[in-house]
């Protein structure tokens, strides 16, 4: 795990992952700027959310402008509402889909402090669970960013 200070979207890397809830909304923080950067990843997550094919625990991946945008159900419902289990779960949801043999996009995942500002999770337990993740697949590896702001 890397951890780095500053706006994530200044990251080199090519999956930038961000917490996400399952009603469609990206109304605040990291989500919003991803909805304003990457409209074609709002544009899949919201159908998705729409239809009722959104699950906390899983997550969605949409290539937009050159990187994959993770969309991690880390919640069910938008504000404070994430849940540890449902961080691990979608993270591990990716791995287990994403094939390290192919690394068409990399295996480094470019994260904020994931459910631990709106989302109401303490950060180090969080942190926890990824690191017990990259423990289970060792090929990726996450770029975790701090907001200074």
């Amino acid at each position: 795990m890397q951890h780095r200070n500053g706006d994530l979207f200044t990251t080199d890397a090519k999956i930038i992952a961000h917490g996400a809830n399952i009603k469609g909304v990206m109304g605040a923080g990291v989500a919003k700027t991803i909805k304003e950067k990457f409209p074609a990843n709002f544009k899949f997550y919201k159908h998705v959310c729409d239809v009722g094919l959104a699950v906390p625990g899983e997550f969605t991946g949409v290539p937009d402008r050159g990187v994959v945008i993770l969309n991690l159900y880390t919640q069910d419902n938008p504000g404070a509402n994430a849940r540890y289990e449902w961080v691990f779960a979608s993270v591990m949801d990716f791995f287990r889909f994403y094939s390290p043999t192919e690394k068409a996009w990399g295996t480094t995942i470019a994260i904020p402090e994931i459910g631990s500002g709106i989302g109401g999770l303490e950060w180090p337990k969080v942190e926890q669970l990824l690191l017990a993740a990259e423990a289970i697949y060792p090929e990726f590896e996450f770029e975790v960013w701090h907001y200074e702001g």
